[in-house]
C-alpha cells in the first residue's frame, strides 16, 4: 500500500487498511551527506522526517492493534551511525541517535505486553540509498570496498525477530565500534581514522 512515512495521516491510513501487523519493520530512510555549514535546510528536515518522524509515526499508527492482540514485533532499523556519527553526516547521525533512544526506551516500556522491540544497526550495505550523490560521497564512505551485503543482514534481522533479539548489528565491525565509542570516543577516533582515513576523524 503506497503511504508516505514523513505524514502521519498517510500512513496510519495505509496501516489502517492493511489490518493486523505480525511484524512492523520501520525501514524508510534518506541520507545527504555535506558540511552542514552548507547544507540546505530543506534536505535536513526532510531526513528528519522521513528517518525520525517516519519511525515515530509508523510505529504511533501500529502499535494500538498489536497492543490490543498482545503480540508483534516492532523493528526499527537504525544505523551503526547512532553509535558514532562521522564528519558530512551530522543531520543523518542525529536522525539515527534519536531511532536508537527511542527504540530503547519502547522496548522497557513494553515489557510484559506481548509487543517488542528490535533494533537493527547496519552499517554500510549494498543499496541505492546514496546514488543520488555517488560522485559527492565523502571520501570515508568508500561504497565500493566497504558495502556488505544485504540479504545476510535481512537474514539476521528475521532470526532476531523470532527470538526476540534487543538488537542487530551487521557487520560485526559496526559492534565492535558501538564498544570502543562506549570506552573511549578518542579510541574509537584512531580507529576510524585508521580504517577509513583522516576524514572520518579529522580532528586531532
Amino acid at each position: 500500500l503506497p503511504a508516505d512515512v514523513g505524514d502521519a495521516g498517510s500512513i496510519a491510513g495505509a496501516l489502517e487498511r492493511f489490518g493486523d501487523v505480525d511484524v512492523l519493520v520501520a525501514n524508510a530512510g534518506v541520507a545527504d551527506y555535506g558540511p552542514f555549514q552548507g547544507q540546505e535546510l530543506e534536505l535536513a528536515e526532510r531526513m528528519t522526517r522521513v528517518n525520525w518522524l517516519g519511525t515515530l509515526y509508523t510505529v504511533k499508527a501500529a502499535l494500538p492493534r498489536m497492543l490490543d492482540r498482545a503480540r508483534g514485533q516492532i523493528v526499527i532499523v537504525s544505523s551503526g551511525a547512532a553509535h558514532r556519527a562521522f564528519p558530512f553526516a551530522a543531520v543523518y547521525g542525529a536522525t539515527k541517535a534519536a531511532q536508537s533512544g527511542f527504540a530503547e526506551a519502547l522496548r522497557h516500556e513494553l515489557s510484559g505486553s506481548g509487543v517488542s522491540v528490535t533494533t537493527v544497526y547496519p552499517g554500510e550495505i549494498e543499496s541505492h540509498l546514496h546514488d543520488h550523490q555517488s560522485e559527492r560521497l565523502p571520501d570515508w564512505n568508500d561504497r565500493e570496498r566497504n558495502a556488505a551485503p544485504a540479504e545476510p543482514l535481512a537474514e539476521r534481522v528475521v532470526a532476531a525477530v523470532e527470538r526476540d533479539a534487543r538488537s542487530v548489528h551487521y557487520p560485526p565491525a559496526v559492534a565492535a565500534l558501538r564498544v570502543v565509542q562506549g570506552i573511549s570516543p578518542k579510541l574509537a577516533d584512531r580507529v576510524v581514522r585508521a580504517a577509513r582515513g583522516k576524514t572520518a576523524a579529522p580532528r586531532p
